[in-house]
């Protein structure tokens, strides 16, 4: 990960094109149409042909993400090396004497508190490219480096490591430089902070999960979920990771 001091992604193109035409970029944090500027140059046809355009999109102060090879596994959803579009779910503390599951995902999928196991989620011993966006409104945008923990935090779906869904890991994390604003999911008004854990499971792919705080208790109403729940602890977004070389 390196972070782009301009906030800037340029592009370079040596197609022939029109003068002045709109073109339509992507990069892994926005979309949008740009007008190129140009260098012309007399061909022996009278052709005039871009030789150096760069199409800079504004990232909102976020860091570039540098594309790396994916991980073997990570493709569901498939977003390795392009934005990853996916649910944003919160994550609700259960109420009760047993509190196992201890957390539920919005989409009523149970996270089970574990110990004593390892992980196997992600390789140890290697560091990590990560980003995403929090699609709320305004959607909020997250690039940065992380590291992640030996033992499992949370199985995704079940207590038992053979039959679970996935597993969620914590971390340790480098250039992560906070969200600048509030943003409002489901008519809640939060305010996002640091990641909390990583999780990754056959039905939801790859998931960063941050701290969140706010309007986390009702009104408005919780998610419909099985167990009982108090309050909203984190907010987990769709992510694409790529190990660092």
């Amino acid at each position: 990960m390196r972070a782009c001091a301009a906030d800037f992604v340029a592009y370079e193109l040596k197609d022939k094109i029109a003068i002045d035409m709109p073109v339509t970029v992507t990069s892994p944090f926005t979309t949008g149409t740009v007008q190129l500027p140009r260098t012309p140059r007399k061909e022996p046809h009278a052709m005039r042909t871009l030789i150096g355009a760069a199409i800079m999109i504004a990232l909102a102060g976020a860091p570039l993400a540098v594309a790396q090879q994916c991980l073997p596994g990570h493709d569901n959803p498939p977003c390795c090396g392009v934005p990853c579009v996916g649910t944003t779910l919160f994550v609700l503390e259960t109420t009760g004497q047993n509190k196992n599951p201890h957390f539920v995902f919005s989409d009523d999928t149970p996270l089970f508190t574990v110990k004593g196991l390892t992980q196997t989620i992600l390789p140890m011993g290697t560091k990590f490219n990560v980003s995403g966006f929090i699609d709320g409104t305004p959607q909020l945008v997250f690039a940065f480096e992380m590291t992640p923990e030996k033992a499992v935090k949370f199985l995704v779906g079940t207590d038992n490591q053979l039959t679970a869904l996935g597993e969620c890991v914590g971390l340790k994390t480098k250039l992560f430089v906070g969200f600048p604003t509030t943003t409002v999911i489901d008519g809640r008004t939060l305010s996002v902070g640091k990641p909390a854990f990583f999780c990754h499971d056959s039905t939801h792919g790859d998931q960063m999960c941050f701290g969140v705080k706010g309007d986390v208790t009702e009104p408005p109403p919780f998610p419909v979920v099985t167990p009982e729940v108090d309050r909203i602890e984190q907010v987990c977004a769709p992510a694409t990771v790529t190990p660092i070389p």
